[in-house]
């Protein structure tokens, strides 16, 4: 039942409408400039973009859910069609009222059949309602942040009292006000419901995902509690767009992702067509170019492969071995602790078969520095690796 709610769910709705992976992080381990070319999977489109900024030749963003490519589609007719001020009120403030008139006056002709076919019907999503204000109260995870809010003032937390740790400085004081709340932010109806794997899916976790977190915590609850302490009292919050934006319904100006900062959208308008969509899986996008990829981004899709379709990885890894440049460079997060399962796959190179550990050189010490710095605090591995040409 579990596997096919997730599928269900990840089929018919946008899950991410705003990714939670540090771009920050992923930049300063990839080190993308000209010549570079990058594929990496979708998500909500705010990596793909923000990469952009470091001016490789290009970005292929490959997802096998049309709709989060669909909003990818979106966000460029927006940089390309819009001023920064009406693009911020889309995208960084959710709403733009008469959204539907300016989409079928300067977006709509942008994108392609699917993507219009859809946003046709849709237009609602930015325009606001009671129940949904902002387009970040929609999709997936829009929801579990819904119903995350009504649970906090279930417990006499108002949202705004967890936002006002954001701009507390002092660490000390962070961590005193946070744990006044800690007795309050659980019960046993809450642990009971963040262990339900259709809770998790809202959250964008699969089954084995679970099975990762239960392998490490016993309990999800226990890994919840454990990553919002690390977020609110051992990490900088200032700059945390990341958990303002399913607090507050929007980010600001001063607390929003790089791709939706004016210094940056000059630029980002001029590099706009070096990104393009492929929907699709990684390896059917490899099996179609010619040109070879010197950067991957593969987020944690690979924790659903590892146990659900490992046939269907070892064949990615195949492809994304042939495809790759001397020395291309690959990153991806786990909710598990180790990625062995990764390493163990056996792979087709050169007509021959191989274990993908003997061939991945991992760049441990880089990935060991950069980990504690993810602001998003949800996974548990960084794994950062060069391959052979």
């Amino acid at each position: 039942m579990t596997s096919w709610f997730f599928r269900f769910v990840h089929r018919h709705f946008i899950v991410f409408n705003s990714c939670f992976e540090d771009p920050r992080l992923d930049r300063r381990a990839l080190r993308l400039g000209q010549g570079d070319r990058l594929a990496v999977i979708t998500s909500a489109g705010c990596n793909a973009l923000e990469y952009l900024l470091d001016g490789p030749d290009h970005v292929h963003a490959v997802d096998v859910n049309p709709l989060q490519n669909h909003l990818l589609e979106l966000k460029i007719a927006a940089i390309r069609g819009l001023p920064h001020a009406t693009f911020f009120q889309l995208f960084g403030e959710g709403r733009l009222d008469g959204f539907g008139e300016v989409y079928r006056a300067q977006l709509r002709a942008e994108l392609s059949a699917p993507a219009q076919a859809f946003w046709d019907r849709r237009t609602h999503y930015f325009e606001g309602t009671r129940a949904f204000p902002t387009f970040y109260h929609r999709g997936a995870t829009g929801l579990a942040a819904k119903l995350a809010r009504a649970y906090l003032r279930s417990r006499g937390i108002p949202p705004q009292r967890i936002r006002a740790l954001f701009d507390v400085d002092d660490p000390q004081e962070r961590r005193q006000q946070f744990e006044a709340l800690q007795p309050r932010l659980w019960t046993r109806l809450g642990r009971w419901a963040v262990e339900r794997e259709p809770v998790l899916a809202l959250l964008g976790y699969h089954g084995t995902q679970r099975r990762q977190i239960l392998e490490t915590h016993g309990g999800v609850a226990g890994y919840l509690a454990e990553l919002l302490a690390r977020i609110f009292t051992k990490l900088p919050l200032h700059d945390n767009y990341f958990w303002w934006v399913y607090l507050a319904g929007s980010y600001t100006r001063d607390r929003c992702p790089a791709y939706l900062q004016e210094r940056h959208f000059s630029l980002l308008q001029q590099r706009v067509d070096r990104i393009s969509v492929h929907t699709g899986t990684l390896t059917s996008f490899l099996t179609q170019r010619p040109q070879p990829i010197s950067a991957f981004v593969l987020l944690d899709h690979m924790d659903w492969l590892s146990t659900h379709d490992r046939a269907a990885l070892a064949e990615e890894w195949s492809h994304i071995t042939a495809r790759s440049t001397d020395g291309a460079r690959v990153l991806w997060r786990s909710i598990a602790r180790s990625t062995d399962y990764v390493d163990d796959l056996q792979i087709s190179r050169g007509g021959e078969r191989m274990r993908l550990g003997d061939l991945l050189r991992y760049d441990e010490a880089l990935a060991e520095a950069l980990h504690p710095l993810d602001r998003t605090g949800i996974y548990q591995c960084l794994r950062i690796a060069t391959l052979p040409g």
